[in-house]
Protein backbone atom coordinates (compact mmCIF):
# COMPACT_ATOMS: atom_id res chain seq x y z
CA UNK A 1 0.00 0.00 0.00
CA UNK A 2 2.81 2.32 1.04
CA UNK A 3 5.05 1.50 -2.24
CA UNK A 4 1.56 2.35 -4.21
CA UNK A 5 1.17 5.90 -2.23
CA UNK A 6 4.97 6.60 -3.18
CA UNK A 7 4.46 5.73 -6.88
CA UNK A 8 1.39 8.10 -7.34
CA UNK A 9 3.14 10.86 -5.58
CA UNK A 10 5.89 10.76 -7.54
CA UNK A 11 4.05 10.07 -10.53
CA UNK A 12 1.95 13.63 -9.78
CA UNK A 13 5.36 14.96 -9.61
CA UNK A 14 6.45 14.05 -12.86
CA UNK A 15 3.05 15.06 -14.64
CA UNK A 16 2.92 18.56 -12.90
CA UNK A 17 6.17 19.94 -13.89
CA UNK A 18 5.55 23.39 -13.42
CA UNK A 19 3.38 22.63 -10.07
CA UNK A 20 6.29 20.56 -8.64
CA UNK A 21 8.76 23.21 -9.48
CA UNK A 22 6.92 26.14 -7.93
CA UNK A 23 6.15 24.02 -5.20
CA UNK A 24 9.64 22.31 -4.35
CA UNK A 25 11.22 26.06 -4.72
CA UNK A 26 8.78 27.53 -2.40
CA UNK A 27 9.55 25.23 -0.04
CA UNK A 28 12.93 25.16 -0.33
CA UNK A 29 13.19 28.80 -0.46
CA UNK A 30 11.65 29.49 3.00
CA UNK A 31 13.72 26.68 4.96
CA UNK A 32 16.79 28.03 3.59
CA UNK A 33 16.01 31.56 4.93
CA UNK A 34 14.95 30.39 8.02
CA UNK A 35 18.06 27.73 8.91
CA UNK A 36 20.20 31.20 7.68
CA UNK A 37 18.64 32.90 10.58
CA UNK A 38 18.82 29.85 12.96
CA UNK A 39 22.54 29.82 12.57
CA UNK A 40 22.55 32.90 12.87
CA UNK A 41 20.97 32.99 16.26
CA UNK A 42 22.69 29.75 17.43
CA UNK A 43 25.96 32.00 17.21
CA UNK A 44 24.43 34.60 19.01
CA UNK A 45 23.30 32.80 21.47
CA UNK A 46 26.56 30.77 21.79
CA UNK A 47 28.71 33.35 23.03
CA UNK A 48 30.38 32.54 26.33
CA UNK A 49 29.06 29.40 26.44
CA UNK A 50 32.55 27.57 25.98
CA UNK A 51 33.59 27.74 29.08
CA UNK A 52 33.04 24.45 31.25
CA UNK A 53 31.76 26.23 34.18
CA UNK A 54 29.50 28.92 31.71
CA UNK A 55 26.58 28.81 34.28
CA UNK A 56 28.42 29.62 36.97
CA UNK A 57 30.34 32.21 36.18
CA UNK A 58 29.00 35.99 37.04
CA UNK A 59 30.37 39.66 36.62
CA UNK A 60 30.28 41.98 39.42
CA UNK A 61 28.38 45.19 38.12
CA UNK A 62 27.40 48.47 40.13
CA UNK A 63 24.80 51.07 40.14
CA UNK A 64 26.92 54.13 41.32
CA UNK A 65 24.34 56.39 42.71
CA UNK A 66 25.47 59.98 41.73
CA UNK A 67 23.46 63.34 43.05
CA UNK A 68 21.78 64.05 39.96
CA UNK A 69 21.54 60.44 38.59
CA UNK A 70 22.27 56.56 39.12
CA UNK A 71 25.39 54.89 36.63
CA UNK A 72 25.28 51.52 35.89
CA UNK A 73 28.42 50.41 34.70
CA UNK A 74 30.44 47.12 34.12
CA UNK A 75 33.03 47.93 36.16
CA UNK A 76 34.11 47.69 39.61
CA UNK A 77 36.49 48.94 42.38
CA UNK A 78 39.64 46.24 42.76
CA UNK A 79 39.47 45.68 46.66
CA UNK A 80 35.91 44.43 46.14
CA UNK A 81 36.86 40.79 44.76
CA UNK A 82 39.33 39.62 47.57
CA UNK A 83 37.26 40.98 50.40
CA UNK A 84 33.93 39.47 49.05
CA UNK A 85 35.67 36.06 48.72
CA UNK A 86 37.42 36.12 52.16
CA UNK A 87 33.53 36.74 53.46
CA UNK A 88 31.06 34.65 51.35
CA UNK A 89 32.04 30.59 51.65
CA UNK A 90 29.84 30.89 48.77
CA UNK A 91 31.86 32.36 46.32
CA UNK A 92 34.65 29.70 45.19
CA UNK A 93 37.00 32.15 43.17
CA UNK A 94 37.61 35.57 41.46
CA UNK A 95 39.13 37.31 39.04
CA UNK A 96 39.47 40.31 38.19
CA UNK A 97 40.47 42.17 34.73
CA UNK A 98 41.68 45.36 33.19
CA UNK A 99 43.04 46.36 30.39
CA UNK A 100 46.40 47.97 29.91
CA UNK A 101 47.28 50.52 26.85
CA UNK A 102 50.84 49.78 27.33
CA UNK A 103 53.11 48.75 23.97
CA UNK A 104 54.60 44.84 23.69
CA UNK A 105 58.00 44.54 21.94
CA UNK A 106 60.50 41.62 21.29
CA UNK A 107 63.89 43.19 19.43
CA UNK A 108 62.09 45.23 16.83
CA UNK A 109 58.24 43.42 16.31
CA UNK A 110 55.80 45.97 17.96
CA UNK A 111 52.24 45.51 17.85
CA UNK A 112 50.28 48.66 18.68
CA UNK A 113 46.93 47.24 18.27
CA UNK A 114 47.65 44.11 20.17
CA UNK A 115 44.95 43.60 23.40
CA UNK A 116 46.31 43.79 26.52
CA UNK A 117 45.23 42.73 30.10
CA UNK A 118 46.19 42.42 33.54
CA UNK A 119 44.20 39.72 35.12
CA UNK A 120 45.06 37.50 38.28
CA UNK A 121 46.29 34.10 38.36
CA UNK A 122 43.13 32.68 38.77
CA UNK A 123 41.70 33.49 35.36
CA UNK A 124 41.92 29.97 33.85
CA UNK A 125 40.11 28.56 36.74
CA UNK A 126 37.29 30.40 35.90
CA UNK A 127 37.39 30.73 32.36
CA UNK A 128 38.22 27.96 29.85
CA UNK A 129 41.14 29.17 27.82
CA UNK A 130 43.12 26.23 26.49
CA UNK A 131 46.68 26.19 27.60
CA UNK A 132 48.92 25.23 24.73
CA UNK A 133 52.20 25.44 26.17
CA UNK A 134 52.85 26.13 30.08
CA UNK A 135 51.61 25.39 33.57
CA UNK A 136 47.99 27.42 33.34
CA UNK A 137 48.16 27.49 37.74
CA UNK A 138 51.24 29.18 37.56
CA UNK A 139 51.63 31.30 34.50
CA UNK A 140 50.20 34.23 35.87
CA UNK A 141 51.51 34.08 39.55
CA UNK A 142 54.70 35.94 39.39
CA UNK A 143 55.25 39.76 38.10
CA UNK A 144 56.19 40.63 34.96
CA UNK A 145 54.57 37.21 33.50
CA UNK A 146 52.95 37.02 30.26
CA UNK A 147 50.89 34.73 28.36
CA UNK A 148 50.44 35.21 24.87
CA UNK A 149 48.00 33.30 22.66
CA UNK A 150 49.03 31.43 19.67
CA UNK A 151 48.42 33.55 16.73
CA UNK A 152 50.17 36.54 18.55
CA UNK A 153 53.04 33.92 19.63
CA UNK A 154 53.54 33.24 16.20
CA UNK A 155 53.49 37.48 15.16
CA UNK A 156 55.83 38.33 17.29
CA UNK A 157 58.35 35.08 16.75
CA UNK A 158 57.33 33.21 14.28
CA UNK A 159 58.17 29.42 14.10
CA UNK A 160 60.53 30.04 17.22
CA UNK A 161 59.37 28.43 20.33
CA UNK A 162 58.01 31.74 22.79
CA UNK A 163 57.78 30.35 25.96
CA UNK A 164 60.38 31.07 27.94
CA UNK A 165 61.64 34.30 25.75
CA UNK A 166 61.62 38.00 27.22
CA UNK A 167 59.70 40.54 25.91
CA UNK A 168 59.52 43.96 26.53
CA UNK A 169 56.69 46.44 28.16
CA UNK A 170 56.88 49.51 27.02
CA UNK A 171 60.18 49.19 25.90
CA UNK A 172 61.57 49.35 29.77
CA UNK A 173 59.74 46.54 31.22
CA UNK A 174 60.90 43.55 30.66
CA UNK A 175 58.74 40.41 30.68
CA UNK A 176 58.99 36.91 30.71
CA UNK A 177 56.74 34.61 28.37
CA UNK A 178 55.35 31.86 31.05
CA UNK A 179 52.41 30.18 28.43
CA UNK A 180 50.38 29.68 25.20
CA UNK A 181 47.07 29.83 24.98
CA UNK A 182 44.47 28.59 22.21
CA UNK A 183 43.00 31.76 20.42
CA UNK A 184 40.07 33.21 22.36
CA UNK A 185 36.69 32.12 20.83
CA UNK A 186 35.35 34.63 18.49
CA UNK A 187 31.83 34.28 20.57
CA UNK A 188 33.77 35.83 23.62
CA UNK A 189 32.51 38.84 25.38
CA UNK A 190 35.90 38.66 26.42
CA UNK A 191 39.24 39.40 23.38
CA UNK A 192 42.93 39.84 24.35
CA UNK A 193 45.97 38.68 22.69
CA UNK A 194 47.95 38.74 25.47
CA UNK A 195 47.44 38.87 29.45
CA UNK A 196 49.65 40.17 32.06
CA UNK A 197 49.81 38.65 35.40
CA UNK A 198 48.30 41.45 37.73
CA UNK A 199 51.52 41.22 40.47
CA UNK A 200 53.05 43.09 37.81
CA UNK A 201 50.61 45.90 38.64
CA UNK A 202 51.96 46.28 42.18
CA UNK A 203 55.60 46.74 40.75
CA UNK A 204 55.08 49.21 39.15
CA UNK A 205 54.98 52.61 40.52
CA UNK A 206 51.63 53.54 42.56
CA UNK A 207 49.51 50.49 41.76
CA UNK A 208 49.47 49.18 45.56
CA UNK A 209 47.20 52.49 46.15
CA UNK A 210 45.70 52.40 42.92
CA UNK A 211 44.47 48.82 44.03
CA UNK A 212 43.10 49.91 47.33
CA UNK A 213 41.14 52.68 45.96
CA UNK A 214 37.27 52.13 46.37
CA UNK A 215 36.70 54.26 43.47
CA UNK A 216 39.47 53.12 41.11
CA UNK A 217 36.36 51.98 38.85
CA UNK A 218 38.26 50.39 36.10
CA UNK A 219 38.52 46.72 36.97
CA UNK A 220 35.54 43.65 35.77
CA UNK A 221 35.03 40.88 38.02
CA UNK A 222 33.96 37.71 37.77
CA UNK A 223 33.01 35.20 40.30
CA UNK A 224 32.72 31.42 40.69
CA UNK A 225 29.47 30.44 42.47
CA UNK A 226 28.48 27.16 43.00
CA UNK A 227 26.21 24.81 40.48
CA UNK A 228 22.68 26.23 40.02
CA UNK A 229 23.39 28.73 42.99
CA UNK A 230 20.41 31.28 43.42
CA UNK A 231 22.24 33.99 42.81
CA UNK A 232 20.19 36.43 43.16
CA UNK A 233 19.99 35.87 47.32
CA UNK A 234 23.59 36.58 47.60
CA UNK A 235 23.28 40.23 46.24
CA UNK A 236 21.75 41.49 49.83
CA UNK A 237 25.07 40.08 51.48
CA UNK A 238 27.58 41.52 48.81
CA UNK A 239 25.97 45.03 49.25
CA UNK A 240 25.75 44.56 52.87
CA UNK A 241 29.55 43.71 53.19
CA UNK A 242 30.41 46.32 51.08
CA UNK A 243 28.22 49.20 52.64
CA UNK A 244 30.37 48.28 55.95
CA UNK A 245 33.67 48.51 54.33
CA UNK A 246 32.83 51.40 52.67
CA UNK A 247 31.52 53.49 55.42
CA UNK A 248 34.41 55.78 55.95
CA UNK A 249 34.53 56.46 52.11
CA UNK A 250 31.28 57.07 51.73
CA UNK A 251 31.19 60.03 54.26
CA UNK A 252 34.53 61.68 52.45
CA UNK A 253 32.78 61.19 48.90
CA UNK A 254 29.07 60.95 49.30
CA UNK A 255 28.56 58.28 46.69
CA UNK A 256 27.09 54.75 47.35
CA UNK A 257 26.97 51.42 45.21
CA UNK A 258 24.28 49.34 44.19
CA UNK A 259 26.25 45.47 43.41
CA UNK A 260 24.21 42.95 41.30
CA UNK A 261 25.07 39.82 39.68
CA UNK A 262 25.17 39.21 35.95
CA UNK A 263 25.19 35.99 34.29
CA UNK A 264 28.50 35.90 31.90
CA UNK A 265 26.09 34.43 29.19
CA UNK A 266 23.46 36.66 29.45
CA UNK A 267 26.16 39.72 28.96
CA UNK A 268 26.30 39.37 25.18
CA UNK A 269 22.40 39.64 24.63
CA UNK A 270 21.24 41.45 27.60
CA UNK A 271 23.65 43.97 28.74
CA UNK A 272 24.08 47.59 27.81
CA UNK A 273 26.14 49.01 30.48
CA UNK A 274 28.77 51.58 31.02
CA UNK A 275 32.26 50.64 30.61
CA UNK A 276 31.39 47.27 28.39
CA UNK A 277 34.42 45.36 27.19
CA UNK A 278 33.04 45.26 23.60
CA UNK A 279 29.33 46.46 22.26
CA UNK A 280 26.71 44.11 22.66
CA UNK A 281 23.84 42.70 20.58
CA UNK A 282 20.01 42.87 21.86
CA UNK A 283 18.08 40.10 22.90
CA UNK A 284 15.07 41.82 20.85
CA UNK A 285 16.75 41.45 17.77
CA UNK A 286 16.86 37.55 18.45
CA UNK A 287 13.09 37.61 19.01
CA UNK A 288 12.51 39.44 16.18
CA UNK A 289 14.47 37.40 13.68
CA UNK A 290 12.83 34.30 14.82
CA UNK A 291 9.48 35.95 14.13
CA UNK A 292 10.46 36.64 10.71
CA UNK A 293 12.24 33.28 10.37
CA UNK A 294 8.40 31.44 11.31
CA UNK A 295 6.87 34.22 8.99
CA UNK A 296 8.58 33.08 5.78
CA UNK A 297 7.97 29.18 6.79
CA UNK A 298 4.23 30.31 7.11
CA UNK A 299 4.69 31.94 3.56
CA UNK A 300 5.74 28.67 1.78
CA UNK A 301 3.29 26.89 3.41
CA UNK A 302 0.85 28.85 2.24
CA UNK A 303 1.34 29.24 -0.92
CA UNK A 304 1.53 25.25 -1.29
CA UNK A 305 -1.64 24.99 0.35
CA UNK A 306 -2.74 27.49 -2.59
CA UNK A 307 -1.61 25.82 -5.04
CA UNK A 308 -2.55 22.51 -4.15
CA UNK A 309 -6.33 23.64 -3.62
CA UNK A 310 -5.99 25.42 -6.77
CA UNK A 311 -5.69 21.93 -8.41
CA UNK A 312 -8.30 20.15 -6.44
CA UNK A 313 -10.66 19.82 -9.54
CA UNK A 314 -7.82 18.55 -11.72
CA UNK A 315 -7.23 15.57 -9.09
CA UNK A 316 -11.20 15.39 -8.68
CA UNK A 317 -11.52 11.89 -11.13
CA UNK A 318 -8.97 10.89 -9.57
CA UNK A 319 -10.24 10.90 -5.97
CA UNK A 320 -13.50 9.47 -7.43
CA UNK A 321 -12.13 6.20 -8.99
CA UNK A 322 -9.85 5.52 -5.85
CA UNK A 323 -13.67 5.78 -3.58
CA UNK A 324 -15.41 4.40 -5.82
CA UNK A 325 -12.66 1.13 -5.69
CA UNK A 326 -12.82 1.53 -2.05
CA UNK A 327 -10.33 3.70 -0.68
CA UNK A 328 -11.16 5.21 2.73
CA UNK A 329 -10.78 8.92 3.47
CA UNK A 330 -8.27 8.04 6.08
CA UNK A 331 -5.95 6.02 3.15
CA UNK A 332 -6.48 9.19 0.77
CA UNK A 333 -5.27 11.53 3.48
CA UNK A 334 -2.14 9.56 4.07
CA UNK A 335 -1.94 9.49 0.55
CA UNK A 336 -2.13 13.29 0.13
CA UNK A 337 0.22 13.77 3.55
CA UNK A 338 2.71 11.52 1.66
CA UNK A 339 2.91 13.89 -1.43
CA UNK A 340 3.18 16.51 0.84
CA UNK A 341 6.54 15.41 2.87
CA UNK A 342 7.77 14.15 -0.18
CA UNK A 343 8.12 17.78 -1.93
CA UNK A 344 9.26 18.72 1.66
CA UNK A 345 11.56 15.74 1.58
CA UNK A 346 13.15 17.11 -1.93
CA UNK A 347 12.98 20.62 -0.76
CA UNK A 348 14.97 20.00 2.05
CA UNK A 349 17.49 18.56 -0.03
CA UNK A 350 17.95 21.49 -2.27
CA UNK A 351 17.73 23.82 1.25
CA UNK A 352 21.50 22.52 1.96
CA UNK A 353 22.61 22.98 -1.35
CA UNK A 354 21.22 26.66 -1.38
CA UNK A 355 22.51 27.44 2.50
CA UNK A 356 25.83 25.81 1.34
CA UNK A 357 25.94 28.88 -1.84
CA UNK A 358 24.48 31.53 -0.11
CA UNK A 359 26.45 31.17 3.36
CA UNK A 360 29.61 32.32 2.68
CA UNK A 361 27.70 36.07 1.66
CA UNK A 362 25.69 35.69 4.54
CA UNK A 363 28.53 35.15 7.21
CA UNK A 364 29.74 38.21 5.44
CA UNK A 365 26.74 40.36 5.97
CA UNK A 366 25.87 39.43 9.05
CA UNK A 367 30.20 39.91 10.21
CA UNK A 368 29.75 36.14 12.14
CA UNK A 369 31.58 33.00 11.59
CA UNK A 370 28.76 30.77 9.85
CA UNK A 371 30.27 27.83 8.36
CA UNK A 372 28.01 24.44 7.37
CA UNK A 373 29.78 22.49 10.16
CA UNK A 374 27.69 24.83 12.74
CA UNK A 375 24.61 22.28 11.70
CA UNK A 376 26.38 19.19 12.19
CA UNK A 377 25.47 18.79 16.15
CA UNK A 378 22.50 16.81 17.01
CA UNK A 379 20.43 19.84 18.47
CA UNK A 380 20.92 21.20 14.84
CA UNK A 381 19.96 18.21 13.18
CA UNK A 382 17.00 17.69 15.55
CA UNK A 383 15.83 21.22 14.78
CA UNK A 384 16.47 20.54 11.56
CA UNK A 385 14.26 17.65 10.80
CA UNK A 386 11.67 19.02 13.27
CA UNK A 387 11.42 22.08 10.37
CA UNK A 388 11.13 19.73 7.94
CA UNK A 389 8.24 18.00 9.42
CA UNK A 390 6.71 20.51 10.90
CA UNK A 391 6.09 22.30 7.42
CA UNK A 392 5.40 18.90 5.78
CA UNK A 393 2.35 18.69 8.07
CA UNK A 394 1.38 22.26 7.99
CA UNK A 395 1.88 22.45 4.15
CA UNK A 396 -0.26 19.41 3.58
CA UNK A 397 -2.75 18.77 6.22
CA UNK A 398 -5.52 21.12 4.59
CA UNK A 399 -5.29 19.68 1.08
CA UNK A 400 -5.08 16.17 2.66
CA UNK A 401 -8.49 17.00 4.51
CA UNK A 402 -10.05 19.36 2.50
CA UNK A 403 -9.52 16.59 -1.20
CA UNK A 404 -10.21 14.02 0.39
CA UNK A 405 -13.95 15.11 1.14
CA UNK A 406 -14.66 15.29 -2.16
CA UNK A 407 -17.82 12.48 -2.97
CA UNK A 408 -17.06 9.98 -5.28
CA UNK A 409 -20.01 11.07 -7.90
CA UNK A 410 -19.69 14.63 -8.00
CA UNK A 411 -15.78 13.73 -8.29
CA UNK A 412 -16.15 11.56 -11.13
CA UNK A 413 -18.26 13.84 -12.69
CA UNK A 414 -15.93 16.85 -12.45
CA UNK A 415 -18.63 18.27 -10.86
CA UNK A 416 -16.47 19.97 -7.98
CA UNK A 417 -17.60 23.39 -6.37
CA UNK A 418 -15.49 24.88 -3.76
CA UNK A 419 -17.39 25.83 -0.49
CA UNK A 420 -17.07 29.58 0.61
CA UNK A 421 -15.28 28.42 3.13
CA UNK A 422 -12.59 26.94 0.89
CA UNK A 423 -12.68 30.58 -0.78
CA UNK A 424 -12.87 32.68 2.03
CA UNK A 425 -9.25 30.73 3.54
CA UNK A 426 -7.42 30.42 0.15
CA UNK A 427 -8.05 34.42 -0.40
CA UNK A 428 -7.42 34.62 4.09
CA UNK A 429 -3.82 33.08 2.69
CA UNK A 430 -3.09 35.01 -0.36
CA UNK A 431 -4.10 38.35 1.65
CA UNK A 432 -1.69 37.02 4.77
CA UNK A 433 1.06 36.20 2.06
CA UNK A 434 1.02 39.84 0.40
CA UNK A 435 0.87 41.45 3.88
CA UNK A 436 3.96 39.16 5.31
CA UNK A 437 5.75 39.92 2.03
CA UNK A 438 4.71 43.72 2.01
CA UNK A 439 5.96 43.56 6.10
CA UNK A 440 9.74 41.87 5.24
CA UNK A 441 10.35 44.09 2.22
CA UNK A 442 9.20 47.25 3.92
CA UNK A 443 11.69 46.18 7.35
CA UNK A 444 13.95 45.41 4.78
CA UNK A 445 14.20 48.58 2.67
CA UNK A 446 13.98 50.59 6.02
CA UNK A 447 16.74 48.62 7.44
CA UNK A 448 18.71 49.43 4.42
CA UNK A 449 17.91 53.23 4.07
CA UNK A 450 19.00 53.49 7.65
CA UNK A 451 22.65 52.09 6.62
CA UNK A 452 23.06 54.09 3.91
CA UNK A 453 22.04 57.42 5.67
CA UNK A 454 24.40 56.29 8.85
CA UNK A 455 27.18 55.82 5.88
CA UNK A 456 26.44 58.71 4.17
CA UNK A 457 25.71 61.17 7.23
CA UNK A 458 28.17 64.12 7.09
CA UNK A 459 30.25 63.99 10.17
CA UNK A 460 31.28 67.43 10.26
CA UNK A 461 34.83 66.12 8.83
CA UNK A 462 36.58 64.91 5.69
CA UNK A 463 37.19 61.31 6.95
CA UNK A 464 39.91 60.85 3.95
CA UNK A 465 41.49 63.65 4.78
CA UNK A 466 41.85 63.00 9.01
CA UNK A 467 44.61 60.82 10.40
CA UNK A 468 43.72 59.61 13.70
CA UNK A 469 47.22 58.36 15.51
CA UNK A 470 46.64 56.38 19.41
CA UNK A 471 49.15 57.16 21.78
CA UNK A 472 49.95 54.53 24.26
CA UNK A 473 50.18 55.33 27.99
CA UNK A 474 54.09 56.46 27.89
CA UNK A 475 53.81 58.89 24.55
CA UNK A 476 50.54 60.23 26.39
CA UNK A 477 52.39 63.35 27.98
CA UNK A 478 54.06 64.09 25.20
CA UNK A 479 51.04 64.73 23.19
CA UNK A 480 51.85 68.34 22.78
CA UNK A 481 55.14 67.79 21.56
CA UNK A 482 53.85 65.67 19.31
CA UNK A 483 51.35 68.01 18.05
CA UNK A 484 53.62 70.90 17.87
CA UNK A 485 56.19 68.82 15.24
CA UNK A 486 52.76 67.69 13.21
CA UNK A 487 52.14 71.71 13.18
CA UNK A 488 55.53 71.81 11.35
CA UNK A 489 55.14 69.50 8.46
CA UNK A 490 53.87 70.89 5.04
CA UNK A 491 51.47 68.56 4.58
CA UNK A 492 49.46 68.89 7.46
CA UNK A 493 46.91 71.81 7.32
CA UNK A 494 45.80 71.24 11.46
CA UNK A 495 46.98 69.08 14.20
CA UNK A 496 45.01 68.83 17.54
CA UNK A 497 45.16 65.66 20.41
CA UNK A 498 41.83 64.77 22.09
CA UNK A 499 40.85 61.74 24.29
CA UNK A 500 37.87 60.65 22.11
CA UNK A 501 38.45 58.60 19.27
CA UNK A 502 36.33 58.45 16.25
CA UNK A 503 37.03 54.77 16.29
CA UNK A 504 34.63 54.04 18.78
Amino acid sequence: MFKNYIKVAIRNLKNSKLYSFINITGLSVGIACCMLIFLYIKYEMSYDRYNKNAGQIYRLTEILHLPKEDNARAVTAPPMAPLLQASLPEIRKTVRINFSQRVLSYKESKLYDAKVIYADSTLFDIFTFPMLKGNPQTALVNPYSIVLTESTAKKYFGSLPALGRNMKLSDTINLTVTGILKDIPLNSHINFDAVLSRTTLFELSNHQSEAENWYNNNYYTYLLLPENYPYRELEPKINTIIDKAMQVSKKESGLSYNLKLQPVTDIHLRSNLHSEINPNSDISYIYIFTVAAILILLVACSNFINLSTARSVNRSKEIGMRKVVGAARSQLIIQFFGESFLFTLIAAVLTIVLVALVLPSFSSFTGRPLFMSNLADPLSIFIYLGIVISVGFLAGIYPALQLSSFGPIKALKGNIRHEWQDIFLRKGLVIFQFTIAIILIAGTSLVFQQLRFIQNQKLGLNKDQVLEVELKNRDIPRSETLVKELQNVPAVIHASSTDFSFKK
